[in-house]
């Protein structure tokens, strides 16, 4: 995992860049690199699941075959020196310190968040929200896929120099030959990685996290799968069932209502933010990632992404039903177009907030582009139980998958998980009153989360006053403890 931060200014356009690598190995130790300009363009890559290679002028990080790239600093060689860089590694961040300015480009399928705020005539930037907040900056940009900012003569400009298109359906390859594709791009997505350490799969008992799962297993051999649920929720029998049937090692961490009240403070504040879906979601993920640090694991691999790359969703089927299949690869397309902000730093600032690397083997960019090229009646078919992700599905069987995880029937999360009832509760076991009822509870528990990253210093836009309407709700929350920094 790597957390970074770094500052520019404008008397001299060098990045000093703070940046923490945790190795499973080694506790956390901050280093500090200085970009030097000298005329050439120094550069800092980050990508998914970080080393440190450091290689004269420049420093590149990550685990792909490393090129030396080096520009001779002319305006016009600018953009073919970064393009080369990020057409290689397209899911990296890149900084280029050149000697009149300061760029940042995020590669067009980056997971990997960056925030930036302009202040008292610096640059500042972060892989975290929160370590801006932390030095007083609340008026912070994220840089998106694509987009690149330039900082120069004290002022900042930002484009998009790598447009993300919706790929065209493919129509000559047969059913047989994407399989065959969509196997190859997976077995490549696994090999992109390497782990330092012990190796981890967050399971949810699904398909998606089944055969994440036993990929891992192919790749990496012995590993530990683990899962987050309560005792009478979905999860908690289908995760047993599929590391049986997987013969992997399990454990389960047990939801419970105390561990919930406690914890909410702590995956508000990793997450940065207090948005109710985001916290059910992030909790488990938070609860798997800190049992996985407990038991030595460095690199905790999901099973996220393909909901949106092959219509997952009940929503999708309803989309087919009203509008046809016509409209579907459109909607799949807008849904990944977003899902590093709607999903996957989300779930990796709860994951990498224990010192873990976090990898999604489904968010492989070739792997995303192949499967949005794909027609979208192999993708749903109504008259099928059940009636989603069918190639997925098949993709899945062909690997290795037993019949019965890779038809497993589709449950959001928060609910396969128990998280979302198991919320309601910890609040009403906290509460003197016991005339508040349920659904009380449920129409104030955004404005309770809310409150609750008030206090710990995660930033709303919600104002407080016009929030406490209850004096149940303010008892709740004066019992909320700030958790140690």
């Amino acid at each position: 995992m790597v957390k970074f931060t770094g500052v520019v200014s404008t008397s001299s356009y060098e990045a000093q860049s703070n940046i923490e690598y945790v190795h499973p190995l080694f506790k956390r130790r901050p280093i500090k690199y200085d970009l030097q300009t000298d005329g050439v363009s120094s550069c800092i890559l980050i990508e998914e699941n970080v080393d440190f290679l450091e290689i004269e002028d420049y420093i590149i990080i990550g685990t792909k075959k490393v090129n030396r790239y080096i520009d001779s600093g002319e305006s016009d060689k600018s953009s073919v020196f970064s393009s080369k860089i990020l057409e290689s590694n397209p899911d990296g961040l890149l900084l280029i310190s050149k000697k009149s300015e300061f760029q940042m480009i995020r590669g067009p399928y980056s997971m990997v968040p960056c925030y930036y705020s302009l202040y008292k005539g610096s640059l500042l930037f972060a892989g975290e929200k929160k370590l801006l907040w932390n030095l007083g900056v609340f008026s912070i940009e994220r840089l998106e896929p694509g987009e690149k900012i330039v900082f120069k003569d004290g002022k900042l400009s930002h484009e998009v120099v790598i447009s993300r298109e919706k790929p065209p359906i493919r129509i000559e390859n047969t059913y047989d030959q994407t399989l065959d594709i969509l196997q190859k791009l997976l077995y490549d997505s696994f090999q992109s990685t390497k782990a330092d350490g012990e190796v981890g799969v967050l399971l949810s008992g699904g398909v998606d996290s089944s055969l994440a799962c036993l990929l891992a297993k192919n790749t990496f051999g012995d590993i530990t799968a683990i899962s987050t649920s309560s005792r009478r929720a979905r999860d908690f029998k289908a995760s047993k069932q599929a590391a049986e049937l997987l013969k992997v090692k399990h454990e389960v961490v047990l939801l419970d209502i105390e561990t919930i009240w406690h914890k909410l403070p702590e995956v508000i504040y990793a997450i940065e933010t207090s948005n109710q879906l985001d916290v059910e979601i992030a909790l488990p993920f938070y609860l798997a990632a800190e049992r996985a640090a407990d038991l030595g694991i460095s690199l905790l691999i999901s099973g996220q992404g393909p909901d949106e790359l092959f219509a997952g969703y009940a929503k999708h089927e309803r989309l087919v039903q009203r509008l046809g299949f016509e409209k579907l690869p459109e909607q799949l397309w807008s849904e990944v177009s977003i899902t590093h902000k709607a999903n996957i730093e989300r779930d990796k600032k709860a994951i990498e907030n224990h010192g873990l690397k976090s990898f999604f083997p489904f968010l492989y960019p070739s792997f995303i582009i192949e499967s949005l090229t794909i027609r979208p009646e192999w993708k749903i078919n109504p008259s099928l139980e059940p009636p989603r992700k069918i190639i997925f599905r098949d993709l899945a069987r062909r690997i290795g998958l037993p019949d019965i995880l890779a038809a497993g029937p589709k449950k959001a999360t928060q609910f396969s998980s128990g998280t979302s009832k198991l919320l309601i509760k910890a609040l009403k076991s906290r509460l003197a009153d016991e005339e508040v009822t349920r659904r009380e509870i449920e129409h104030a528990l955004q404005t309770f989360l809310h409150l609750i990253a008030e206090k710990i210093g995660v930033p709303t836009s919600v104002k407080k006053l016009k929030m406490i309407e209850e004096d149940w709700l303010a008892s709740l929350i004066d019992q909320v403890k700030v958790p140690a920094s």
